[in-house]
């Protein structure tokens, strides 16, 4: 895990922080944003992405586009 990310964190009111391997459906759904590093959303995309041979096509970041509320 980002240990930086996670200290600088903890104290905050409404912040939640957990390992990507950890990550699940309610903790998705159950916020209004969700900040994650490249390598959490890779590791997602491990655990979670289908792979082509099913069928699927794996998860990616094409098409995301970053955006920050003020």
């Amino acid at each position: 895990p980002e240990e930086n990310v996670v200290k600088s964190a903890r104290n905050l009111p409404g912040i939640k922080t957990i390992p990507a391997s950890l990550l699940n459906v309610i903790d998705i759904l159950s916020y209004k944003m969700l900040l994650m590093t490249e390598a959490a959303v890779r590791k997602v995309e491990q655990l979670w992405g289908k792979r082509l041979s099913q069928g699927g096509s794996s998860a990616s970041l094409r098409g995301v586009t970053p955006s920050i509320n003020n």
